[in-house]
């Protein structure tokens, strides 16, 4: 039986939506999330995460950052593909 983190469903359900198989097992917990999202992501991109796990749309969120829908359509793939990248692998 695994025991899994329940601070981590949100993440959990943000990759699935995406179908990508990201292993999150008690080790890898909200603290090396966060560092990860620190350390690798500008205040614009973290911007965009924040209002994008806050369930705005791509709308809402270009129209907050006065931009168009495709940077952060742009933003959005790259936050994804970076945590996919820097999360620890089973």
């Amino acid at each position: 039986m695994t025991i899994e983190d329940p601070n981590l469903k949100f993440m959990k359900e943000y990759f699935s939506e995406t179908h990508n198989k990201v292993p999150l097992s008690p080790p890898c917990g909200l603290k090396l999330v966060n560092k990860i999202i620190t350390e690798s992501l500008n205040e614009k991109y973290r911007l965009v995460l924040g209002l994008y796990l806050s369930n705005h749309n791509y709308q809402e969120i270009a129209k907050e950052m006065n931009i168009s829908v495709t940077p952060v359509r742009q933003k959005i793939y790259f936050i994804r593909k970076t945590l996919f990248d820097k999360l620890p692998k089973s």
